[in-house]
């Protein structure tokens, strides 16, 4: 049986009746109310190591578990903050339909200690856990983009009150930015990284009042590029990051004019839909809902340098 996934491949990797139509879309992508399912997972019995500390599992209050041959991390907080991750918990979240939403991203530094919680008397070999029922935010505060739990091959799981996650190469490696190796002698060793991801301020998911902008990610192997939802209120941010450089931060400003609703497209019926950009080479394609001075409505297609941070073509799809 496998105790961790590991794959031999590498990943680096009008306005106000505009914002009741933005805000109406928000609303519907709040989930339905599921109930949680109940499976058995086992602690491992190998070593495992974080950051060159080693981790305790006879008597640790939140031990590593392992599920369907699938090592699993336990998201504390001292433990997230030692591999320069943050999570925040969101017991009502307005825009997912006043649902519980756990955000985990980047965090804006790293602890140089690990501390760890104890038991009383020893941990058995296997414990009942829930596969988690609440809001996954995952480097976004875009509900659409919140992980579907019930889809998830090795779901996230809740023990002891705690979030874990599978040490996927999805998860582990694009997603947090660790490394990680095993063998029979050593274990298992994680290591945190670079990771490429922005740091996201996810304040905004327990936010009371509805919100018509914010910023957007779309991640590829070579790029993130982080764009407004709307420049409905003059949010005309735009941040750009290639694998293996820094971070830049560019406006939109003064290169479209225009109110323009971004991941917004036509169907077949004519009605606006959500879309998702692309890329190909330096160039994202992003499909908008644009709004004229004079209130006349179009879809475009934005095409943007991602080297130098400019709007190239602009192309009417009516």
């Amino acid at each position: 049986m496998r105790r961790y996934e590991w794959r031999n491949r590498r990943k680096y990797t009008v306005k106000s009746t505009s914002l009741i139509i933005l805000l109406s879309l928000t609303i519907l992508l709040a989930p339905a109310e599921v109930y949680a399912k109940t499976v058995t997972a086992s602690i491992p019995t190998f070593p495992v190591t974080v950051n060159g500390q080693a981790m305790e599992s006879v008597y640790n209050q939140y031990p590593f578990l392992l599920y369907m041959g699938i090592t699993y991390f336990p998201m504390t907080y001292d433990n997230a903050r030692f591999l320069n991750v943050k999570v925040n918990w969101y017991e009502k979240s307005r825009s997912y339909g006043n649902k519980s939403v756990l955000f985990v991203g980047v965090a804006e530094d790293r602890n140089g200690e690990l501390k760890m919680s104890s038991t009383k008397t020893p941990n058995k070999k296997q414990y009942p856990v829930t596969v988690a029922e609440y809001g996954i935010a995952l480097n976004t505060t875009n509900p659409s983009k919140y992980l579907d739990n019930q889809k998830e091959e090795y779901p996230i799981l809740n023990f002891r009150g705690i979030t874990y996650f599978p040490l996927t190469w999805r998860f582990a490696v694009e997603e947090f930015g660790w490394e990680y190796s095993y063998d029979k002698q050593n274990g298992l060793n994680i290591k945190s990284s670079d990771p490429f991801r922005p740091i996201i301020s996810d304040s905004v998911i327990g936010a009371t009042l509805p919100r018509a902008t914010g910023t957007d990610y779309y991640y590829s192997d070579k790029y993130y590029v982080g764009y407004p939802t709307t420049t409905w209120d003059n949010n005309y941010r735009l941040i750009i990051r290639k694998r293996g450089g820094d971070e830049r931060e560019y406006s939109l400003e003064n290169q479209i004019q225009g109110d323009y609703y971004f991941n917004v497209k036509k169907n077949n019926s004519g009605a606006f839909v959500a879309s998702e950009p692309s890329i190909n080479n330096n160039l994202l394609s992003i499909e908008c809902r644009k709004v004229s001075s004079n209130s006349a409505e179009s879809s475009v297609i934005l095409t943007i340098d991602l080297d130098t941070g400019k709007v190239v073509a602009e192309n009417t799809k009516d």
